[in-house]
This record gives C-alpha cells, sequence and structure tokens, in this order.
C-alpha cells in the first residue's frame, strides 16, 4: 500500500509541474484533462501526507512511553497513544478505500 501511495505522490508531483507549465495552460483541452487527474489524485495524497504526519505522532508517543519517568506523564502518552491508533486504523482504510479503482 505503501508503495503505491508513494507513487501517486511522485504523480501528484508530476501533475503540478505539468499545470504549472505555460504550454499547457494554452491548451486548454490537455489542461482540462490534467487538471481532472490532479483532483482525483489529490484527495489522496493530502490523506497520506495527514497518515505519515499520524505515524510520527505514534512514534513519538510510543517513544515517551518507554523513555518517560513520570508515571502521570506516561498515562497520558498511553491515552494519546489510544487515541491516535483509533484514527490511523480510520485513516488507514480511507485510504484503501480512495487506492481501490473508481
Amino acid at each position: 500500500m505503501i508503495d503505491k501511495l508513494n507513487s501517486i505522490v511522485a504523480k501528484c508531483a508530476e501533475l503540478e509541474k505539468k499545470i504549472a507549465d505555460p504550454d499547457t495552460i494554452k491548451d486548454r483541452d490537455r489542461y482540462k484533462k490534467i487538471m481532472q487527474e490532479y483532483s482525483h489524485i489529490k484527495e489522496t495524497t493530502d490523506l497520506y501526507e495527514q497518515y505519515k504526519i499520524l505515524l510520527n505522532e505514534i512514534e513519538d508517543a510510543k517513544t515517551l512511553i518507554e523513555e518517560e519517568d513520570d508515571l502521570e506523564m506516561r498515562e497520558m502518552a498511553k491515552e494519546e497513544l489510544s487515541g491516535l491508533e483509533d484514527k490511523s486504523e480510520k485513516m488507514e482504510q480511507k485510504l484503501k478505500l480512495l487506492l481501490v479503482p473508481k
């Protein structure tokens, strides 16, 4: 799944370059086609970027739980981790749905 998402991110960056190209802007049909493709994958790339940030937050919470000496701080980190993991599962499911061809 991650490989597929990374390829979509690369495709999105490629489309952004084409959108900014003056030759593309001059050709209305080409521009329209590129914009349609771009808008189709942009939601996926945005969600994937949020997902990567969330995974980093999960790793930070796990590190805090392992390294923190203060029991209260560890408990807070555990609660936060639980919420982050729930959110991560939901995001992952949504990403999987977005990867299904329409």
